[in-house]
């Protein structure tokens, strides 16, 4: 279902890498991580991936503090479906979507997450989100492939003159896969694979990494 990489002299003959020699895939197992650059200050960003795994649960991703306190935005595999997070600080959120067969089949899932301003939408394998929203409790399993959170805005935002963007502070790298030094933190690192990451609907060339 998912296989080891490599790096060939020419790029363009392997796979992995696209027409630009950019690196689309990695494989991550045994704790395997990868460190991109920061997401750093954001109030609405949108993320999109796919994953393939037999486990039951793994990270994905990961930007912000090993702590779990401060801003933070993780996305895992967990229960054989995927759950999204973000903090802003003293208000953690959460929103999980599923299929009936569950994600982890060894075959590729996409899942896109659509976050602006403390509103968080996770999209499971280009379903119809709005259809999934609206009417997905009355069609069945099946259409348990979207969902959405939100946390209240604070205080301050209590004013029509305030417009109220509240910024996710996202510190350190962005993490694929695995978060070093954090047994503390929840989340099992992830035994499989991650190609296709798009931030802001760009593509990321997973050789462009801080560390790993």
């Amino acid at each position: 279902p998912y296989t080891t990489l490599f790096r060939s002299e020419n790029c363009t003959q392997s796979p992995f890498y696209n027409d630009f020699c950019k690196l689309t895939a990695r494989s991550f197992s045994n704790g395997a991580f990868l460190s991109l650059s920061s997401l750093t200050q954001r109030f609405k960003f949108n993320i999109q991936l796919e994953f393939a795994t037999i486990e039951h649960s793994g990270l994905l991703l990961y930007n912000g503090r090993f702590n779990g306190k401060h801003d933070f935005i993780s996305l895992s595999i967990e229960d054989e479906g995927v759950k999204f997070m973000f903090s802003t600080g003293d208000t953690t959120a959460e929103v999980r979507v599923s299929n009936p067969r569950g994600v982890s089949d060894g075959q590729w899932h996409h899942v896109e997450v659509q976050y602006y301003n403390r509103t968080a939408v996770l999209i499971l394998d280009h379903c119809d989100a709005q259809l999934s929203l609206e009417h997905g409790t009355k069609l069945g399993s099946d259409w348990h492939c979207a969902n959405k959170t939100q946390i209240s805005p604070g205080q301050e935002c209590s004013t029509f003159l305030n417009t109220c963007h509240t910024l996710l502070d996202l510190t350190g790298p962005l993490q694929l896969g695995a978060l070093p030094g954090a047994e503390n933190m929840e989340g099992k690192p992830l035994d499989g694979c991650i190609r296709n990451l798009e931030i802001d609907r760009k593509f990321v060339d997973l050789n462009d990494y801080v560390f790993n």
